[in-house]
């Protein structure tokens, strides 16, 4: 007799590692999706903010133990430089 293939007695499943929605910073905002392990919410800053020069742009859902955390980055978005549209006028010489 000849076996052509096996068929398992068993199959593991693994859970599905989700986290919780990421954490909320001041000025900015993140766009919702299913958190799985190993995914970033990616931020943008407000409207008139932008990113503050040591903060960072995203955050991972990561395996910590037997949990999944957000890292722990922090999102810093500050008042941005507002550019001023100037008209400059020149006289007919």
């Amino acid at each position: 007799m000849t076996v052509s293939h096996l068929t398992p007695m068993f199959s593991i499943v693994l859970p599905v590692l989700i986290c919780d929605d990421p954490p909320q910073f001041k000025n900015s905002s993140y766009h919702p999706q299913r958190w799985l392990n190993g995914t970033q919410a990616n931020y943008t800053c407000d409207s008139g903010y932008k990113f503050a020069a040591d903060s960072s742009h995203n955050l991972t859902c990561e395996v910590r133990g037997y949990d999944v955390q957000w890292s722990e980055e922090t999102i810093k978005c500050v008042p941005g430089i507002k550019l001023l549209k100037c008209t400059m006028h020149v006289p007919y010489l």
